[in-house]
């Protein structure tokens, strides 16, 4: 708040208003700003006029920062460039290694209401997206390996024998659905998941490194449910102690409460 005796200058810059003391620029008196203040016009009424200045009216207020304290920092939206031209404009000597940032973590803290929160919903989005992409290839090749299963079976006529389940399964049927990966989908230590096999064994391997057998199933489950698939057990050996060139596999052990789509196939 400015002391009954000082005389305060009206400016209007980009249309952003700002009240200064003259005073201020007295010790400027070689900028634009200080000839403005000492101009005919604001010694006779300084405060019933406004000085349009057609620049950036939220620059302006870094200027009359530096003015202030000869220093000033700038929020993480600002560039120091930006800054540097207005103040040439005012033909303001100024020093660049007195124009910094502030510390940028304090300012996102002011930018984005509870910051720590924030940031860690986004993390834990982040992971829970990853994880259900992983999921959904597990179960899009589980359930494309089931009903071809039965496609099969129901068309070579087979029973509980052979590739395919039982025309009309009870409660008790299973099915294996086997990925398999031949020594040639590996690399020297890492599977590439060049195929949809790849990509499950790939998947799950990165699923076991966080999570455990039961709740990948649990997971998968959630997302086949509507079609009354279910995975009941899961035999996992594609991390065995065999060398990189053994043969890779993870069998899904499935039932179905009943098939909706028999009448069709």
């Amino acid at each position: 708040m400015t002391s009954p005796t000082a005389v305060v200058i009206n400016f209007n810059v980009g249309g952003k208003r700002y009240e200064v003391s003259r005073s201020l620029f007295e010790s400027q008196s070689d900028t634009m700003l200080a000839k403005i203040a000492s101009s005919k016009q604001c010694q006779e009424d300084p405060e019933s006029e406004t000085i349009f200045i057609d620049r950036d009216g939220t620059i302006f207020g870094y200027v009359l920062n530096y003015l202030r304290d000869g220093k000033v920092k700038l929020p993480i939206t600002e560039r120091k460039d930006t800054l540097g031209r207005d103040l040439e404009y005012y033909n303001v000597d100024y020093d660049a290694d007195k124009i910094d940032f502030d510390d940028a973590k304090e300012q996102m803290a002011k930018l984005i209401p509870a910051y720590e929160y924030c940031m860690q919903i986004l993390k834990d989005q982040s992971e829970s997206a990853h994880t259900l992409c992983l999921t959904n290839c597990i179960a899009v090749y589980c359930v494309e390996q089931f009903f071809l299963q039965h496609i099969f079976g129901q068309k070579n006529g087979s029973s509980t024998s052979g590739c395919g389940p039982p025309a009309q399964p009870s409660a008790n049927d299973l099915k294996a659905i086997k990925a398999t990966a031949s020594p040639g989908s590996f690399g020297l230590s890492t599977l590439v998941p060049d195929s949809a096999v790849g990509k499950v064994i790939a998947n799950f391997r990165t699923l076991r490194r966080h999570y455990d057998e039961a709740y990948i199933i649990r997971t998968v489950n959630s997302q086949i449910g509507a079609l009354g698939l279910m995975i009941v057990s899961c035999e996992d050996k594609s991390n065995g102690s065999g060398t990189s060139n053994s043969e890779k596999s993870i069998t899904f052990n499935m039932r179905q409460r009943r098939l909706y789509f028999t009448s069709f196939l």
